[in-house]
């Protein structure tokens, strides 16, 4: 059952980084567009696409906190006094980017480029954040409930931002050039051309951190060198079928493998540290609440898990007459 309710959490958590990745990438191309002779036009069509129906991702979150402290309580503990350092600037940003977003929207129009540079700012800041600090339960340098000092220099800390950038810009690109096919906007190219490169350096990035990870985690490194590397494998290759789909104009199919690689990637990542939760201080066994409120939790998620899919659908909704 412990491990029926780590699977749950852990596709929660996953849905949340994928379509959450999404919406920091765009704020990383609204910068990059400051730079681009066309940039009122590209930011336009980035606007036209994160839209408050997206916060819908936010549900996900909720979904994984709360079964975090259903499931597996003492971990919520463990990890808030570790990473609260990282995950309250984080939430300050989130704040900010919020903020921006309506300034832009509804704010004097003299204030409108400051908020735009804020906006992508806070976005790029809050998502590096939470993908710094994701990585840390991982690393093994979180330790009772002390994140060691060593883990901001480490190869797996340091390996964890430009994976976390290039993931979120691939992500964010392939939704915005996914939006503006379907309007037949003259960004699509330019969006396509930014998923395809920001895509390839995801998956180099992602090749550095596995190996920093097998070098740093003895633990995991058994286990990544052995059947989970079939599942990461797999993974990476939905990505990459993601990037050609895009070569090829066919931006539906390229948003389900690209999302469904990252998606799986995450998940094989988890479930090769089992039965560790935080590596090396906290076992899954260790972790869990008592079994009636594990076994709540996963009824209770079978239940409402349907609905807040739903939900998602709903949200992508305007991808679904895109061509495959």
């Amino acid at each position: 059952m412990e491990t029926a309710a780590f699977a749950v959490l852990w596709l929660s958590l996953g849905l949340y980084a994928v379509l959450a990745g999404a919406d920091f990438g765009v704020g990383f191309w609204v910068l990059i567009s400051q730079a681009s002779a066309r940039g009122d036009e590209l930011r336009r069509d980035a606007f036209a696409y994160f839209s408050p129906l997206w916060e819908v991702n936010g549900l996900f979150l909720i979904f994984f906190l709360m079964g975090l402290l259903t499931a597996f309580s003492k971990a919520v503990g463990v990890l808030g006094r570790a990473l609260i350092p990282l995950l309250l600037p984080a939430l300050v940003l989130f704040v900010l980017r919020s903020a921006m977003y309506a300034l832009l929207h509804h704010g004097p129009e003299r204030l409108r480029p400051s908020a735009s540079w804020s906006f992508g700012i806070a976005s790029v800041a809050s998502g590096v954040l939470l993908g710094y600090a994701a990585a840390a339960p991982a690393s093994g340098d979180l330790v009772g409930d002390t994140l060691h000092l060593r883990y901001y220099a480490s190869a797996v800390g340091i390996a964890a931002l430009p994976l976390t950038l290039a993931a979120s810009a691939h992500l964010g690109a392939l939704l915005l050039a996914a939006h503006a096919h379907l309007r037949h906007s003259r960004s699509t190219d330019w969006f396509r051309a930014g998923a395809i490169a920001s895509g390839l350096v995801s998956l180099g990035a992602a090749a550095l951190f596995t190996l920093a990870v097998v070098g740093q985690v003895p633990h995991t490194r058994e286990r990544l060198l052995g059947p989970w590397s079939a599942p990461m494998g797999l993974a990476a290759l939905l990505v990459l079928g993601g990037i050609l789909a895009l070569v090829l104009h066919r931006h539906g199919l390229a948003v389900i493998l690209t999302a469904s690689g990252y998606l799986l990637g995450l998940l094989a990542g988890a479930f090769a540290q089992l039965p560790y939760l935080i590596y090396p201080s906290l076992t899954l066994d260790q972790a869990a609440s008592p079994h009636a409120s594990i076994s709540a939790f996963v009824i209770t998620s079978a239940i409402g898990g349907p609905l807040l899919l739903a939900a998602l659908v709903r949200a992508l909704h305007s991808f679904a007459s895109a061509r495959f």
